[in-house]
């Protein structure tokens, strides 16, 4: 992308980003390995916005106007101002989660979209106003001539007739349906970290010599010490263990009565027998005192000093959050209709606690994506003021969803924590390619041109910083790629993928849409 000479060094002395930490420790925002990621991301968009700053002013020094400042910023500052709502809107849609980390990200990040255009239509234009002079003087190229495949390309896809753009959306939507049906909406614990990673490659030795590394623990309270060890509890606890025993998915349950079993089959001398807790409670009796009176390290895993709680262990292998919870849940539902009323059942454990947060952040996605695109809608309309127009927008930045959908389950990346951002955060930043466009165009039809001449002068003007921006964005994505965080270059594939369809959409769909359907979309203001 070529811009006035000097331009990258007046501003790229200052750039707005360095401002951002100061700003979130000013608020009282703490930096997190989550929102730490946000520097490299809005630096990007910080630069995306420079590149349209800046190839609107070579626009206006290559024509000759007197203050091309002033012209440059005259004409980008309006779709600079919803392109970057667009971007705070995509971030704020993920307040709809439920973990506080991710609600932190998206209200820092459209903070930091906020402070990044005001700095860059603040101190940024001031400098340019101040080397105004120096840039007319080394500057007086000829009009921008534009990309003339990026015009080929529109032109080839305009020409398709109507069953061949039948065709084309039948195929893409089976491929992308495909796909979608493949997606996990869940994760299993070993996939977020590395498949080169000593812990990682421990834990799936473990799963398979040991029978599973998921272990969750399921505490009953008898409320009294000594209490767990009366009938009524044991014989609950007992229950408890056989039908946790019986669920195709656990491999293996430990509990105060399984040890009571294997203590019974010593006492009868026949290790054939089944490991049944003994029916007489004056054999079960001889037992706690044994119990009491040698110290077994691993007693506490399955009781208490004061025989007041017992746990029940549940082992199962490795499997995807949704398939485990599912498990966990029968057990618990089980516990919860079968216990006496003198006991309390409740599950311990920080893992199923972080599936069951990762699996409601997956749900509230729906809500996200649907709050993120009716409020693009409303900000896109206060913009052109047409629903044709804020329809062509969303449609066109439909289709980088619906193919990330495809890829996502193509290459087995499941929806977790970090890849469910993905979706509002690409569209509220990809869609920023088809607001200058529109609006550009939308201002060449007030000059009185044709649709087919207003979409031609748009790619030849906006072709070139478009692309700029998406290979600026998709080569920053594609960047976490170095991540040792799986999920972290999940979400760098997926999102370089979702801004590369994005580009092509508004590049190859968007001309065609509005020189069918742009015509009546013109409201005076």
């Amino acid at each position: 992308i070529m811009c006035p000479a000097g331009t990258h060094h007046i501003l790229g002395d200052a750039p707005p980003t360095v401002a951002l930490p100061a700003v979130f420790v000013a608020i009282g925002s703490k930096l997190t390995m989550v929102t730490f990621l946000l520097f490299p991301l809005l630096g990007g968009v910080h630069l995306t916005l420079l590149i349209h700053i800046l190839s609107a002013l070579r626009r206006a020094v290559a024509t000759g106007v007197e203050a091309p400042v002033a012209a440059a910023t005259k004409e980008i500052f309006r779709s600079s101002l919803f392109a970057s709502l667009t971007t705070a809107l995509g971030l704020l849609s993920l307040m709809l989660s439920p973990l506080p980390n991710i609600r932190e990200f998206g209200a820092m990040g459209a903070l930091g979209a906020a402070v990044i255009f005001l700095l860059s239509f603040g101190p940024n234009i001031a400098l340019l106003r101040l080397f105004e002079g120096r840039l007319v003087q080394k500057e007086r190229a000829a009009p921008q001539q534009g990309w003339q495949w990026s015009i080929r390309l529109a032109e080839n896809v305009h020409r398709l007739s109507a069953p061949q753009w039948i065709v084309i959306a039948l195929l893409f939507v089976s491929i992308c349906a495909a796909g979608a049906m493949r997606i996990r909406a869940g994760t299993r614990p070993t996939e977020f970290l590395d498949p080169s990673s000593p812990t990682r490659q421990a834990l799936e030795s473990m799963n398979t010599l040991y029978g599973g590394v998921n272990i969750a623990q399921i505490e009953i309270d008898s409320g009294t010490p000594q209490g767990i060890v009366g009938n009524e509890a044991l014989t609950f606890l007992e229950r408890l263990h056989d039908f946790s025993e019986e669920q195709p998915e656990v491999s293996a349950v430990y509990s105060l009565t399984s040890l009571l079993g294997l203590m019974n089959q010593i006492w009868v001398g026949d290790l054939d027998a089944p490991a049944r807790m003994p029916a007489n409670p004056l054999t079960r009796n001889i037992f706690f005192l044994a119990l009491r009176s040698v110290d077994l390290p691993f007693l506490v895993s399955l009781v208490d000093e004061d025989f007041q709680r017992a746990y029940l262990i549940v082992r199962t292998p490795d499997m995807p959050s949704d398939q485990y919870l599912d498990t966990l849940q029968r057990v618990a539902n089980f516990a919860d209709n079968g216990a006496p009323e003198n006991l309390t059942v409740s599950s311990k454990s920080s893992m199923v606690a972080i599936l069951e947060a990762d699996r409601r952040i997956v749900r509230s996605q729906a809500r996200s994506a649907g709050a993120a695109i009716a409020s693009l809608a409303l900000v896109l309309f206060a913009l052109w003021r047409s629903w044709r127009l804020v329809g062509i927008a969303i449609a066109v930045n439909l289709v980088p969803l619906a193919a990330l959908a495809g890829l996502a389950g193509f290459i087995g990346a499941p929806l977790n924590t970090v890849t469910v951002m993905i979706a509002g955060l690409t569209l509220g930043i990809a869609i920023d390619d088809a607001v200058h466009f529109i609006t550009f165009w939308r201002e060449l039809k007030r000059t009185g041109l044709s649709n087919e001449e207003a979409t031609r002068r748009c790619l030849v003007v906006k072709g070139a910083p478009i692309f700029g921006t998406s290979a600026l964005l998709g080569a920053l994505f594609l960047s976490f790629l170095l991540a040792s965080f799986p999920p972290a270059r999940q979400f760098g594939l997926l999102s370089a993928m979702g801004i590369a369809m994005a580009w092509f959409s508004t590049v190859a769909l968007t001309p065609s849409l509005l020189r069918r359907w742009g015509e009546r979309s013109i409201v005076d203001d």
